[in-house]
């Protein structure tokens, strides 16, 4: 599917579009010769999904598979590093993974040392669907968390290096705001139903990978090119838009502006207000996401302090 539409579109749209591809790296290869093609053109890169490394435990596949999933892994990274294409690392966090996240973090940063000129991009982002996160699981969170940031900090302090870690960016951004009272940029909330969607073998297209298979949020099918606009946009009015959003009952609070991670607001995740509205017709931001939020918030402002200055500049960030 992706050999035919990734030409289509880049056609279609006379070159001016881009393609970001999130994989679990295991069938990468398969279509490695598209991937160089239109990264030549600075116009593709990857996002890869790796719960863990090889030391830690994942859900992502079964014992007996593992060894094969690692391998597979591999082979994708040395052909993105061997030619030079820009990909980031994304780890799925369970909550039952907690303890894991510091070791993780360091497995994934290693894995961009073989290349001279690119800098690591890591982001982990907690399950919300099926994991149980308890409050001791979240306290564990908090310890990994602040490991992350302090060595990050020590990183960037000492050697220069840039922010290798997406939630320490994240929240250097929210220091930032915080200090000049500038509020967050937008009503979007990510690529929900904007520019990041799921594309069903067949064709069939939903509005993110966490909706995939929900005929509620299908809207089309790409290969046919039938696709219903109209729902598409009324999905993202309601779900995609920062008015609609109210704060977790577990926080405390009664509304987002009494919220200590206001300035730079990521606690909401739209697919799961999805499933959360059709259950009680709730849209609200989730409480894992603003504890780990809070966690790197304070962890930054905390090891950062020396680093941003008077005049509001942050460390350099990779992108």
């Amino acid at each position: 599917m992706l050999k035919e539409f990734i030409p289509y579109a880049f056609e279609f749209f006379d070159g001016n579009i881009s393609f970001h591809l999130i994989t679990n790296g295991t069938r990468l290869l398969s279509i490695k010769e598209l991937i160089s093609e239109y990264a030549a053109y600075n116009k593709f890169s990857v996002q890869l999904s790796i719960d863990a490394g090889p030391k830690c435990k994942t859900n992502r596949c079964p014992d007996s598979k593992r060894e094969w999933y690692e391998a597979s892994i591999k082979k994708s990274v040395d052909f993105l590093i061997g030619a030079n294409i820009r990909f980031s690392i994304r780890g799925t966090l369970c909550s039952e993974m907690a303890g894991d996240l510091y070791s993780n973090y360091n497995y994934f940063v290693e894995i961009y040392e073989d290349s001279e000129s690119m800098q690591p991009n890591v982001m982990f982002s907690p399950e919300l669907y099926k994991s149980n996160w308890r409050e001791r699981d979240l306290i564990i969170l908090e310890e990994n968390i602040d490991n992350i940031v302090r060595d990050v900090a020590a990183a960037n302090t000492e050697n220069g290096e840039d922010i290798s870690e997406s939630f320490v960016r994240k929240a250097l951004q929210n220091l930032k705001r915080k200090k000049t009272n500038e509020p967050p940029a937008g009503h979007n909330l990510c690529g929900f139903s904007r520019e990041l969607y799921a594309i069903a073998p067949n064709g069939d297209a939903y509005a993110c990978h966490r909706v995939y298979n929900n005929d509620d949020l299908w809207f089309g099918n790409m290969l046919t090119g039938d696709i219903d606009f109209a729902k598409l946009n009324a999905i993202a009015s309601v779900f995609n838009n920062r008015e609609f959003v109210q704060p977790n009952s577990k926080i405390g609070i009664a509304n987002c502006t009494e919220c200590a991670i206001r300035w730079s607001c990521g606690s909401v995740c739209p697919a799961n207000n999805t499933r959360r509205y059709a259950e009680n017709g709730s849209i609200e931001c989730d409480y894992v996401m603003y504890r780990m939020r809070l966690a790197y918030a304070r962890s930054v402002e905390r090891h950062f302090s020396t680093v941003i200055r008077e005049d509001n500049k942050t460390p350099s960030m990779s992108t």
